[in-house]
């Protein structure tokens, strides 16, 4: 009797390591290196629009982000079912598509750039942000004369100098990447290079009202001006409610009002928030 049980046990264990087991591969190819999956952002996946469309004539196509719409950008650069090709909507999968569309930077690379530079040679999708930085800050020289080119010029001098300190972060690209989204949303909502999707005004105590201007930049921003200054803020995760921060200052809207803290050791107001128009 005792052999029997011996027989079973040794059966269910047998049993057991067949089930948990994993599937066979039906990869028949070698194996291959890990990919970076890190999600592609959507300021370059408006770059990827920006450069090849998948839309008819007429503006009608696959909703971005869809398969379809992955699958009509890698139709058209001849990729479709390619397996070297990287998965749709990584990082990698834009950085390929911005390559294969020959995005270069602004900027020669054969002239011993620095460390963030050569970061933005190497990666088309760097590349593409770096284009679109120079474009929208010839746009924004392109609404100002005398001082106030003077100080803009002096700002992107100014910028580039901390685009080029990335090189003591820890991940060179990453810093690099959220340098070029936060100055290009910055140039694009002070100087009115994209129209706010909404305004409001503030009641605040002491009688004094704000106005505050909302905007769907490459990072969502708002600018709060009737202080002694105009102020930036940018938008960030909030358990409840809408929340704005920038330098020291807080924007945090619940249900129509908003806690306000502006400037250096301030105290939290409380301001009364109507909307003045969407769009």
């Amino acid at each position: 009797m005792r052999f029997i049980y011996l027989v079973i046990a040794l059966a269910t264990l047998l049993l057991s390591g067949c089930q948990q087991s994993p599937p066979a591969s039906t990869d028949t190819g070698t194996a291959t290196v890990p990919v970076n999956l890190d999600a592609c952002p959507a300021a370059i996946i408006s770059r990827v629009r920006h450069y090849i469309s998948a839309q008819d004539g007429q503006g009608h196509g696959p909703d971005v982000g869809s398969r379809e719409w992955y699958g009509s950008i890698e139709h058209q650069l001849g990729r479709q079912g390619k397996t070297s090709f990287p998965q749709a909507g990584t990082l990698e999968w834009c950085d390929s598509v911005l390559a294969a569309l020959n995005v270069k930077p602004t900027f020669s690379c054969d002239d011993n750039p620095g460390q963030a530079e050569q970061a933005i040679c190497q990666s088309a999708s760097l590349a593409a942000l770096d284009t679109w930085l120079q474009d929208t800050y010839m746009n924004a020289l392109g609404k100002v004369s005398g001082q106030q080119e003077m100080t803009l010029k002096a700002m992107q001098r100014g910028w580039i100098k901390g685009r080029d300190a990335c090189w003591q972060a820890t991940d060179l690209t990453r810093c690099v990447r959220d340098q070029y989204i936060e100055r290009i949303s910055e140039l694009q909502a002070q100087y009115a290079l994209v129209k706010p999707t909404a305004q409001a005004a503030l009641a605040c105590p002491e009688e004094r009202v704000y106005v505050a201007r909302f905007f769907d930049t490459p990072a969502p921003a708002m600018i709060i001006e009737g202080g002694p200054s105009t102020l930036l803020l940018w938008q960030k995760k909030a358990a409840s409610g809408t929340r704005y921060e920038g330098a020291n200052t807080l924007y945090w809207e619940h249900h129509g009002d908003a806690e306000f803290i502006s400037g250096v050791g301030a105290e939290s107001q409380t301001c009364r928030v109507t909307t003045i128009n969407n769009g």
